[in-house]
């Protein structure tokens, strides 16, 4: 005790620091001097604002303690100043690699650091006392890595150095980055077990054509199409294990098909018909309280009994049906198929110069390439339309934008869905990814309408360890049965996200809530159609309300159409 109260009284005294000093490091033996080392924080003369973590050996580190230096490492700074820790130091949400104040550095694979406890800036410069703590720290945790190590790079560049330069989990020709690398010229062999695509192809391991009949990541034997179907392993990689891929369906192994539930928006017996969709659901109510009908024939209960998303008089099934014999005229802003030619809006001819739903004007073919409408009905949009391949506007494709929902390079895929967008910020902020590994940030970071838990990438990450209840009124699916709130039969009775009732199926028809969760409000909803509170309302055209609650108003209402009110002016 008495040594470091005189060490900590000498470092008062800058004058009488130095000759104990210089007298008790002469006593410090070379081999000591010249191994031991010391991480301390080094404030760059002239540029002390950059403050670097260094390790030098004792010596040394005596001299730097003498000039301003603390031992122990920096603390974090507004700056990635320490790329190879596997910390974000500057707390951006980007570690090492993947922050931008790296690139040219030195990555995580690279140096050995020795972490040494920040100390006081007290520390005695007694070089016996230095020392002893010196030597108590050699039990801290290393970090040592491959001599040649890594360099950040965002792009990354180097293709054949066997890193993840840029830290987006993707290494060399397995990063999108390296597509026009020559080193990526698909020219190497297929590892089928390393879970890496080693050829550049896109297709790693078993889903590799070159791996059939090679032993897979987990010892399976890679097959294309699967026909071990009683092994417990998804040999053709398609995620499908034994009797739930239906390259099993005729093993015998398979005993038969799980008998279809008609409402629940899954297919139960694997025949890739869903609900109504499926003949043996013939006569049994479906997802949406609808008779499941094979062909339809009730067309004009509002429904789509058959499951070809045709409804009622939509359905060709229903074309010589009494009911759907004096087709209208084709209005062409209402999202509906007047006229029963299955052509809605824009998509029909009849509908050519006049304006459409969101505003555009309808053309056939589309001609307008430059207005952000699709003014045919065809799904495509100005440059991503075919029609528009010969306009000068046109004229090759830019840079993907990945946050301005925008398909900026013509590839029809937008932000996240873009490959190219892969480890960029998507429009809401969230990381991009080609299979969703950000599973806790509420996101749909691979753009497969799946988020977080509820999306299968994620089953196996220890945020995810199971199905959780089902929240009523946060807009969400919780419970990954892909019905959110009022949807969700067990939110049957509680209270939905706008203060509703939640109903299966929507009984409340006055009360302005969508209590079922199906997109339609009161008599809008065919669920109220045959109810007395949808009896007595009448549409009134020219007052600007939706007096029938049937979710069209005034002269956009079907009953409106001979009313005087909508009759075009002389």
């Amino acid at each position: 005790m008495r040594k470091i109260f005189v060490s900590l009284c000498l470092l008062s005294l800058a004058g009488l620091a130095v000759a104990p000093v210089e007298a008790a490091r002469t006593a410090r033996t070379t081999q000591s001097a010249d191994t031991e080392k010391d991480c301390l924080c080094h404030f760059p003369p002239g540029n002390p604002d950059n403050p670097q973590t260094i390790c030098v050996g004792g010596r040394a580190a005596m001299a730097h303690l003498r000039h301003g230096d603390t031992l122990g490492e920096c603390p974090p700074s507004d700056r990635e100043l320490i790329c190879n820790d596997g910390l974000d130091n500057d707390q951006d949400g980007l570690v090492d690699c993947q922050d931008p104040d790296c690139v040219g550095q030195a990555g995580p694979d690279e140096l050995e650091l020795r972490r040494t406890p920040q100390s006081s800036s007290l520390w005695s410069l007694d070089t016996q006392f230095f020392q002893e703590r010196r030597r108590a720290s050699t039990a801290n945790s290393r970090r040592t890595t491959d001599a040649a190590g890594k360099v950040c790079q965002l792009p990354e560049m180097s293709c054949d150095d066997g890193y993840d330069n840029d830290g987006d989990g993707a290494r060399d020709c397995d990063d999108t980055d390296c597509v026009s690398s020559p080193a990526c010229d698909g020219s190497a062999a297929e590892v089928c077990n390393d879970t890496v695509d080693n050829d550049g192809d896109s297709l790693v391991d078993c889903q590799d054509p070159e791996c059939v009949g090679l032993a897979g990541p987990s010892g399976e034997t890679c097959e294309q199409p699967e026909m071990s179907c009683d092994d417990g392993f998804d040999n053709d990689a398609d995620t499908k294990i034994d009797c739930d891929d239906m390259d099993c369906a005729a093993a015998s192994v398979c005993d038969g098909p799980e008998e279809e539930f008609c409402d629940d928006g899954v297919d139960n017996d694997q025949d890739n018909l869903v609900d109504c969709q499926d003949p043996e659901c013939a006569g049994q109510t479906g997802p949406q309280g609808e008779t499941c009908e094979q062909p339809e024939i009730s067309c004009e209960d509002g429904f789509d009994n058959d499951g070809d998303l045709m409804i009622d008089c939509d359905d060709a099934d229903c074309m010589s049906n009494p009911v759907c014999d004096e087709p209208g005229a084709e209005i062409c802003n209402d999202g509906f198929d007047n006229d029963g030619d299955n052509l809605v809006d824009c998509q029909d001819p009849e509908c050519r110069g006049q304006e459409g739903a969101a505003g555009e004007i309808c053309e056939q073919p589309e001609m307008n390439c430059d207005d952000g409408m699709d003014n045919d009905g065809d799904a495509s949009t100005d440059c991503d339309d075919s029609d528009c391949s010969a306009d000068p506007v046109c004229d090759g494709p830019e840079a993907e934008i990945c946050d301005d929902a925008l398909d900026n390079d013509g590839d029809s895929l937008v932000d996240c869905q873009d490959p190219e967008c892969f480890g960029e910020l998507g429009a809401s902020g969230e990381r991009c990814e080609e299979v969703e590994v950000t599973c806790d940030d509420g996101f749909d970071n691979d753009v497969d309408n799946k988020i977080d838990c509820d999306d299968e990438d994620c089953m196996a990450t220890s945020v995810c360890n199971g199905p959780a209840m089902e929240v009523c009124d946060d807009g969400v699916d919780n419970d990954g049965d892909m019905l959110a709130d009022c949807r969700d039969p067990e939110c049957v009775g509680l209270t939905g996200a706008d203060g509703e009732t939640c109903e299966q199926p929507e009984t409340s028809c006055g009360d302005g809530f969508d209590n079922d969760g199906d997109g339609a409000t009161d008599c809008g909803d065919t669920d109220c159609v045959l109810t007395p509170a949808c009896d007595s309302f009448v549409e009134i055209c020219d007052d600007g309300m939706d007096n029938d609650l049937d979710g069209a108003v005034d002269c956009d209402d079907a009953d409106c159409v001979n009313d005087p009110a909508c009759s075009a002016p002389a």
